[in-house]
């Protein structure tokens, strides 16, 4: 707030590089996170594949654990509870899938815990240290009466299916007319079938993402960014189907067309 309304220079460039700074320490924390809470999940959860995922550690940053469940969730698509355990008591936040209401889960869960709420998709918690292997048990057999028989793969949900003679400037800023996107309102969704790939590298921490260009029919390459797909860079061949949203990207003060991908297949 102070960094948007000084009227200060000197001021804001330092408000600036301070909130950059914490920024780039609340990634590292949810990095971090992430990857132990994984851990003690699939630890927990011993050899049978999970489908329901819970860690708590007195480690974890409490602000940030809604991040890291968030995280795990996405990756695992399965539902995920990260909680902060201090002085005796376990706080957290969970993060869940379509076929799961972890509000209404932890509703039935009500006697073990000393507040919690949130709705389909997230939600918050907290209950006594001394609950929580009872209430991880029973959050699995919530999970496994609700899950146990069905598929849950992310579903994919797609609006049209273009060529790269579609992707005009036009078509961009005609989207930007079904704006706001958020819950409920998602981004349209096209598929590209049999995108030839020019360039495909991995980027961000850890090789997080996928960057690829690829060739649109008059020879031109298009810019794409797949965030969390950087593990699919070394099964790609270079013929892809791309599931994406289209949009304009602004870097350095130049504006581009680039494609959102939401997933990528070799082309069938």
């Amino acid at each position: 707030l102070r960094l948007l309304a000084t009227q200060d220079v000197e001021e804001a460039n330092h408000l600036a590089v301070e909130l950059d700074e914490r920024n780039l320490e609340r990634r590292r924390l949810t990095r971090e996170i992430s990857e132990r809470a994984l851990e003690i999940a699939l630890e927990q959860a011993g050899e049978d594949e999970p489908l329901i995922l819970l860690a708590e550690h007195e480690d974890f940053h409490v602000g940030v654990v809604g991040l890291a469940a968030s995280r795990i969730c996405e990756e695992w698509q399965v539902p995920v509870l990260v909680a902060q355990s201090r002085d005796g008591f376990i706080t957290g936040s969970a993060r869940s899938v379509a076929d799961f209401h972890i509000a209404e889960a932890l509703g039935q869960c009500e006697d073990m815990l000393l507040k919690h709420g949130g709705h389909a998709a997230a939600a918050g918690f907290s209950l006594a240290q001394e609950n929580w292997v009872r209430f991880v048990g029973r959050m699995q057999k919530i999970a496994e009466d609700q899950l146990s028989e069905k598929d849950l793969r992310q579903t994919i949900m797609v609006d049209a299916s273009v060529c790269s003679s579609d992707l005009t400037d036009r078509l961009a800023e005609q989207l930007k007319y079904f704006e706001p996107y958020g819950q409920g309102n998602p981004p349209p969704l096209f598929i590209w079938r049999g995108a030839q790939i020019s360039e495909m590298r991995t980027v961000g921490t850890n090789d997080a993402h996928l960057k690829m260009k690829v060739l649109t029919d008059s020879g031109a390459k298009l810019d794409t960014i797949g965030f969390w797909l950087g593990h699919r860079l070394s099964e790609l061949p270079t013929k892809v189907d791309l599931a994406f949203s289209f949009e304009k990207d602004e870097w350095k003060g130049r504006e581009r067309k680039q494609l959102n991908l939401k997933d990528v297949r070799a082309a069938v």
